[in-house]
């Protein structure tokens, strides 16, 4: 598989690999959720958060952006906005509103559980293919309350 990356190349022509871009991010978000007992729950969200740029489509819009400093073009939010809201329920909306502000919760679920066949077969690409760089993202843990707890937050999906 080629590299997968998360922004176009900078001014110096260096690019940001996709693995990096969510590690990095999980680790920050970490650090910002330990002192309210949310690390785990702020890790997870920051690692899957631009999981939807692994998608063949978005790293195609990634290329073309760059060769016309265009927008990419392709929503890269919704596919780690459905993996996590396996694990983390309403709160996967902070994976959605991570550039544009959360959304409602009833319009989120509504969005997610009335996706088609096809797109929801996207977001699976983009988390293969994701996951195939930052297997962690596929890791299901609990992720609030005390170790050993299960999330008591109910999921968007019903």
């Amino acid at each position: 598989m080629d590299v997968l990356w998360a922004h176009s190349a900078n001014r110096e022509g260096a690019r940001h690999r996709l693995d990096d871009h969510l590690s990095g991010t999980s680790a920050r978000a970490r650090e910002f959720g330990e002192p309210f007992g949310a690390g785990d729950l702020a890790g997870y969200l920051g690692l899957v958060h631009d999981v939807g740029k692994a998608a063949c489509a978005w790293q195609a819009g990634l290329a073309a952006a760059e060769n016309t400093g265009n927008r990419v073009g392709t929503d890269h939010k919704l596919a780690g906005t459905w993996l996590a809201s396996r694990t983390a329920g309403v709160l996967a909306a902070a994976v959605d509103g991570h550039h544009g502000g959360l959304p409602a919760a009833a319009a989120l679920k509504n969005e997610l559980n009335g996706a088609d066949a096809d797109l929801r077969a996207g977001w699976e690409e983009a988390i293969e293919r994701a996951a195939t760089v930052v297997p962690a993202i596929r890791r299901g843990r609990p992720l609030l309350g005390p170790p050993g707890s299960t999330p008591s937050t109910p999921g968007i999906r019903s």
